[in-house]
């Protein structure tokens, strides 16, 4: 028995050759409305998920930047004393010049330019988590313009500026008389200098030329220079070559001291 097939009636699309009896459930046209706010829903909820993950990871970048800023900083300062006889570099030069400008003019760091004021550092030398402002152009202390290092030196090691070293009263201090260099601070994250009402990137030491002061370090003084920058924390880097991270409020003012164990 031959089984009679029947025609197809169904109407020619040229534009569709596939029969739409057997078109496949998902090709549809668009998505629904209730389908787009699932995505968007699903989109912020991974959102929330991963900014605090990125976040971290960011942090944990910036202090590993800055760690290596400071052992760059300190690498040049143990090269200019093992050029110098032992003698620590000082916190001013003898023309006033700061710290890092006498580095750059002796050529153990680098300038920015040929022709860049030598009190400013390269980018690469600032601490990446550190966002603290600059002297407005009208004042004029090079030592703190927008440029310079956004880490402060121990000032305690001494100086050649005659303005302060009258009779030779502080002169450099020499590598080897630092006692328990572990528990003693060369450099550290600098933050906002508040004594002068104005916010900047650094002093020229942690504390002041020649004795430390406590108050560079207690929170409510407006000499408070530590720059919480670490998650609420500062980095130190120590005359023995290691680094510590310090939470804020918990710094002794007596690791900037070199004239005592």
């Amino acid at each position: 028995m031959l089984l009679r097939r029947t025609a197809d009636t169904t109407p020619f699309d040229p534009l569709n050759t596939v029969p739409s009896s057997s078109r496949p459930e998902f090709c549809r046209e668009a998505f629904t409305v209730v389908e787009m706010l699932v995505v968007i829903v699903t989109m912020a909820l991974l959102a929330t998920l991963l900014l605090p993950a990125l976040k971290a990871a960011r942090e944990a970048g910036d202090a590993a930047a800055c760690q290596h800023n400071l052992r760059a900083l300190s690498s040049a300062a143990f090269t200019y004393a093992a050029d110098n006889s032992g003698s620590l570099l000082p916190t001013l030069g003898s023309g006033s010049e700061n710290w890092q400008s006498v580095l750059i003019v002796q050529g153990y760091l680098p300038k920015v330019t040929p022709t860049s004021p030598t009190y400013i550092l390269k980018r690469n030398f600032m601490c990446p988590a550190n966002h603290n402002g600059a002297l407005p152009s009208s004042l004029t202390n090079s030592s703190c313009r927008d440029g310079t290092p956004n880490y402060a030196y121990n000032a305690t090691v001494g100086t050649l500026d005659p303005n302060y070293n009258t009779n030779n009263r502080y002169p450099p201090k020499r590598l080897g008389s630092i006692q328990q260099p572990s528990k003693k601070a060369m450099f550290m994250d600098a933050g906002v200098y508040r004594a002068l009402n104005t916010p900047y990137r650094s002093s020229a030491g942690m504390t002041r030329i020649g004795s430390p002061d406590s108050s560079y370090f207690d929170t409510n003084s407006t000499y408070y220079t530590v720059g919480d920058v670490h998650r609420n924390a500062a980095n130190f880097l120590f005359f023995d070559g290691h680094i510590e991270r310090i939470p804020r409020g918990q710094v002794d003012w007596r690791i900037s001291d070199l004239d005592t164990p």
